[in-house]
């Protein structure tokens, strides 16, 4: 009996040293004991065995006596084998059985952190990291990258992943308060004073870049029309991207694509707003106050992000001004067969592929004229949308909520919405709610039967009734 005794004591799994790391021994999380079956099952949690003088706990450990049971040799006292997170993680892939979630560990790191920081970025691994805008991307992979790089070290631009980190962090946790702007001031001074007099190594501008990143996702989460600033970040990191030759850095680093992947759609997304968007949109063809190239970011590995980079690039903002040749025209169509034929993985992504297409369809009309085929399509959208619980990316909702004009349609699209938004990692959708309110109204208010605004000038009126630029990432 004392050596079973012992053994369970040595198996009992010690698995959440990234709990004590972070300072949080009143919480644990579940662990495997198998003290009463050959099976392992789910049941209580031992940090490790407490000492006999451990005045913390009220149950401690004894040695047993000096008896040695048949078969095994006389010891003095009793040892326990430690067990790590990586050794449980191992056992479950040679049983080949789904691992638990160990949570996250982080052995070392050269920063200092106080306990508040720590449970920051326990939030940010565990929750806040879900609501960055990717594509395609898991956000456990994005958010393990963004740690590693903010912790590999204490140098300026480190420091100010860090605390752009943790400010976006705050920001999802607690909402707009004090913590959370004080983290971003630092952020940015710390981010200022690495961009001074110094030359960059690779891990520095990776840091450097990530931190811009992390700085507009502070500014796109709560969606509030008071500040254009997210614009000013984005462009920021495109202007490093440009000077270092980010696209040449990342060649052969599959460890850092995740950050490329994620400037990438945050760009395009970017570039769609600014197509629509104007400052005062009673004077025509008035170009964004920002100035937004196109060309410093490196092509995207996703077909469907490129193509609609070529939608951009390909189709001018007002058509109907600029001779079209025969050429064109069957570049148009070559374009809308490409997205066509673009294979999705899950409903999200055909929902994006489908919004693309109508985003084609609807600019070229004048031109491509498939009235059948946008129907088609849209009613395809529809009933794509109806079999998704939520949907993180804005774009799709958005296009697709500019084609509903039955209240059965708007309603499917205002639930969806509500549904998404209801979720920990969800961003606001604040913009995309109040813009497809405006144009659903334009659209009942026009005369007649078949009467339609124009698609450009019902987007630009729409979006530019805020004094800064709506983001739909």
């Amino acid at each position: 009996m004392e050596q079973t005794s012992i053994q369970s004591r040595a198996v009992v799994l010690s698995s959440v040293g990234a709990y004590e790391r972070f300072g949080r021994h009143s919480e644990a999380p579940s662990c495997i004991d198998i003290r009463h079956s050959k099976k392992c099952r789910h049941t209580g949690l031992r940090l490790r065995w407490p000492n006999a003088n451990d005045n913390r706990r009220s149950i401690v450990g004894k040695s047993p006596k000096n008896k040695a049971a048949a078969g095994c040799i006389l010891i003095s006292e009793s040892r326990f084998v430690h067990m790590f997170p990586w050794d449980i993680e191992m056992h479950y892939r040679v049983t080949a059985i789904s691992p638990p979630d160990l949570g996250l560990c982080l052995p070392w790191n050269p920063q200092k952190l106080e306990i508040s920081d720590r449970d920051l970025i326990q939030h940010f691994h565990c929750s806040a990291a879900q609501a960055l805008a990717t594509f395609r991307r898991r956000p456990s992979e994005l958010s393990s990258f963004l740690l590693r790089m903010c912790l590999s070290s204490d140098s300026l631009s480190a420091t100010a992943l860090l605390r752009a980190l943790l400010a976006f962090s705050s920001l999802h946790r607690h909402g707009l308060q004090e913590q959370a702007v004080e983290l971003k001031i630092s952020a940015l001074k710390a981010l200022a004073a690495a961009s001074e007099g110094v030359e960059f190594d690779t891990e520095k501008i990776v840091q450097h870049v990530a931190a811009g990143m992390l700085l507009y996702s502070f500014e796109i989460q709560t969606s509030t029309s008071t500040s254009g600033d997210w614009t000013n970040y984005i462009c920021g990191v495109k202007e490093v991207i440009k000077t270092v030759n980010l696209k040449q850095i990342i060649e052969g680093r599959e460890d850092i694509e995740c950050l490329r992947d994620w400037v990438c759609y945050n760009d395009i997304m970017t570039r769609f707003t600014l197509r629509h968007w104007v400052k005062d949109p009673e004077v025509p063809l008035t170009p964004p106050k920002i100035s937004y190239e196109v060309n410093y970011v490196a092509p995207s590995t996703e077909p469907i992000l490129e193509l609609l980079s070529q939608v951009y690039d390909s189709v001018p903002r007002d058509i109907t001004s600029i001779p079209i040749s025969d050429d064109y025209k069957e570049y148009l169509k070559i374009l809308h067969w490409r997205i066509r034929k673009i294979i999705t993985e899950d409903t999200a992504d055909e929902a994006f592929v489908i919004a693309t297409s109508i985003y084609l369809y609807r600019l070229s009309s004048p031109f491509i004229d498939d009235q059948q085929k946008k129907d088609a399509l849209v009613l395809n959208g529809f009933n794509v949308l109806s079999r998704l619980d939520s949907c993180e990316l804005q774009f799709p909702v958005f296009i697709l909520g500019c084609e509903a004009r039955t209240d059965c349609q708007r309603g499917g699209i205002l639930d969806l919405i509500s549904r998404t938004e209801g979720k920990i990692g969800s961003r606001s959708f604040k913009h995309v709610k109040a813009i497809l309110e405006g144009i659903w109204a334009q659209n009942d208010l026009v005369d007649g039967p078949n009467g339609e605004i124009s698609y450009w000038n019902g987007l630009r009126a729409a979006m530019s009734r805020y004094t800064e630029p709506p983001c739909f990432a």
